[in-house]
């Protein structure tokens, strides 16, 4: 019927990176419970500031990055633990 498959990809469990980039701001810590569409962090690319937003209702496991860091395309940003 598909519908497990369904479920599965709707669970995304990592947030990468979509391009080379600069860490501007973290705007969530390790352990709190976001919402969906909730900014996560600020990125900054060729003078452009982009928001990057949690796919879902998450909890962040794990922050991979800190500020200023520089980051680059499919770099792993953050970890989510998923929220029942």
């Amino acid at each position: 019927d598909g519908d497990g498959a369904t479920a599965r990809q709707d669970f995304s469990a990592t947030l990468l990176a979509p391009m080379p980039a600069r860490v501007l701001e973290i705007l969530i810590s390790e352990d709190s419970l976001v919402e969906e569409n909730q900014p996560l962090l600020r990125i900054e690319a060729m003078k452009m500031v982009m928001t990057l937003s949690a796919p879902g209702r998450r909890r962040i496991q794990t922050l991979h990055i800190q500020q200023d860091d520089g980051i680059l395309a499919g770099q792993l940003l953050i970890t989510f633990a998923k929220v029942d």
